[in-house]
């Protein structure tokens, strides 16, 4: 099984808004990875980029990653998120 993100950055709070927003992350995703670098730019506001790795990543790790290594204010602006 793979794992398939979304790594979101932007302006001021550009994560935080995607987050709260009503996009589809699976259809973001697709569309980014039509991209030849993997990327996709939505109202010159929201950069958006698809990552896919090959295995599962464990979700305490993620856990781990969002609670001890992330700061607060950075996740804000960016953030990465799981596609189902």
């Amino acid at each position: 099984m793979t794992t398939k993100i979304l790594f979101v950055s932007g302006d001021d709070y550009a994560a935080w808004e995607f987050e709260k927003s009503l996009y589809d992350f699976k259809e973001i995703w697709e569309k980014a990875r039509k991209d030849p670098n993997n990327k996709y730019i939505i109202d010159d506001y929201y950069e958006i980029e698809a990552l896919e790795f090959e295995d599962e990543i464990d979700e305490e790790f993620i856990k781990f990653i969002r609670n001890r290594v992330q700061d607060y204010d950075t996740m804000k602006h960016q953030n990465f998120y799981i596609v189902d």
